[in-house]
């Protein structure tokens, strides 16, 4: 087959590029054509040419857009918080719509105005994750979510588009900017620089990702929010610097309310086979998390140091295979996959410690949800752990800078064998999403009342 000029190439890209202008100048056209003919008053256009806020909190109109990597309800982070955030606000409320894929069908979630978008990720069941084809699903799903939250938007003159990464971010600024409407962007980033992190191999390629999908959306946003105080404090670019406030992930409403009984923990325990003292790892199988770390400390712990207790592995991703594959080596190394929350929590409640291995953090809920339950963590130090550790003490928390250090941890026993009551009350109280989401819905008001400007947030770094 002959190859194509590349000048051929470049004309052809050109017309879709003015093609694609045309069509979104004739639909901004019949989308103001329409509103006025559907409504006289006015006040019609005030969503459309200007931005319209009142004091009462029903006045508020926002559109949360999950992260176009996997469905809703998914163990990861992301996922959580875009679930969790939506639902905490239409419970102070706010009106709220939720832009998602979700498995199957769209689940029933009855909780104030909230209501879910579907936006299904065609590439989702065959793209391994950290590969191309993830990429490309990462990048076909951000189309696909900003044209839903974009449809949906100019039916319900909603006045703030929260995302949660930066190309959707993109995306939502290039379409208001050619249709000439005026709605708030507010993206929240939760993956630190990778200039201050490491996710694994091809640091060079990851940095230029992060540069064009991550740091374009967040200059184009009209505010960030750093979910690890390191997101706004390394990024030294003015017009992101000046409008990034940290406000923090927090846990699920299900690790303050639901309890379990001493024998319906064991009879959950014995279900998965686990039969002896443990430590537990809970986490996407990604090598961001640093499940290499994690053999090779269970590895140190049972041949150098001859432990006895049992590492036990929560969680599903592409290195699940080398997961399957060390624990046929070793004999401390227990993986029970995936298991629901209602299960996790009896896991939580009788570890004798929470281990984190990640090269890279926002904020781990997990951190927060095993303190909430009483059981100490040990992590090997990642930027923004500071943030965490003014709320526990040293032995609730324990900071390794290697390897080495988390193995001696499980072996010296330094641990406290219960947390104290005031540790776990600073946690819940600052950490659950009564408290996050009254601190995001002041993001919206500032935002659209017009005062995050260049060098606000750096004046009122604290008024939150």
């Amino acid at each position: 087959m002959l190859c194509r000029h590349p000048i051929d190439i470049s004309v052809e890209l050109s017309t879709v590029i003015k093609n694609l202008i045309k069509s979104i100048t004739r639909f901004r056209k019949h989308l103001l054509r329409g509103v006025r003919d559907s409504d006289s008053k006015s006040n019609s256009l005030k969503h459309l040419n200007g931005l319209n806020i009142g004091s009462k909190p029903g006045a508020l109109k926002v559109i949360i857009v999950n992260k176009p990597g996997h469905p809703i309800p998914h163990a990861g982070g992301i996922e959580r918080y875009s679930l969790e955030l939506a639902k905490h606000l239409a419970k102070n409320g706010i009106d709220v719509a939720l832009v998602s894929a979700f498995p199957l069908k769209t689940p029933v979630i009855n909780v104030g105005k909230l209501k879910l978008i579907n936006a299904p990720l065609p590439l989702h069941r065959v793209a391994r994750e950290g590969s191309f084809l993830w990429f490309l699903h990462h990048i076909v799903g951000s189309f696909i979510y900003t044209l839903k939250a974009f449809k949906y938007l100019v039916k319900s003159r909603a006045t703030v588009i929260h995302v949660n990464e930066g190309f959707t971010a993109t995306l939502l600024h290039l379409l208001r900017t050619i249709a000439g409407l005026r709605f708030a962007i507010v993206t929240s980033i939760h993956a630190p620089p990778p200039w201050k992190a490491s996710y694994g191999k091809h640091p060079l390629l990851v940095k230029l990702v992060y540069i064009l999908l991550y740091i374009a959306g967040m200059i184009m946003s009209d505010a960030v929010i750093g979910i690890n105080p390191l997101i706004c404090n390394s990024i030294n670019i003015k017009r992101i610097a000046s409008k990034c406030i940290f406000i923090p992930n927090a846990m699920p409403d299900d690790v303050l309310t639901q309890s379990l009984n001493e024998n319906e923990v064991e009879e959950i325990l014995k279900n998965y086979g686990i039969d002896r003292d443990y430590y537990l790892f809970v986490g996407r199988l990604v090598p961001e998390k640093g499940i290499d770390r994690l053999i090779k400390l269970a590895y140190k712990y049972e041949h150098e140091y001859k432990g006895k207790d049992l590492i036990v592995i929560v969680g599903r991703g592409p290195l699940e295979k080398y997961i399957q594959r060390a624990c046929r080596l070793l004999k401390s190394l227990r993986y029970v996959g995936y298991i629901p929350r209602d299960h996790l929590k009896a896991f939580y409640v009788k570890a004798k410690a929470l281990l984190i291995t990640s090269r890279a953090e926002g904020m781990p809920t997990v951190m927060l949800e095993a303190l909430a339950h009483g059981t100490p963590v040990i992590t090997i130090k990642f930027d923004g752990i500071e943030e965490i550790s003014k709320l526990a003490d040293s032995k609730a928390l324990i900071v390794t800078e290697n390897l080495d250090q988390t193995t001696q941890s499980l072996i010296n026993q330094t641990l406290q064998s219960k947390i104290s009551e005031e540790v776990i009350r600073r946690i819940t109280e600052e950490y659950n999403w009564n408290t996050i989401a009254r601190k995001v819905m002041n993001i919206y008001r500032e935002v659209l009342k017009g005062k995050v400007n260049r060098g606000y947030f750096d004046e009122r770094r604290q008024y939150l």
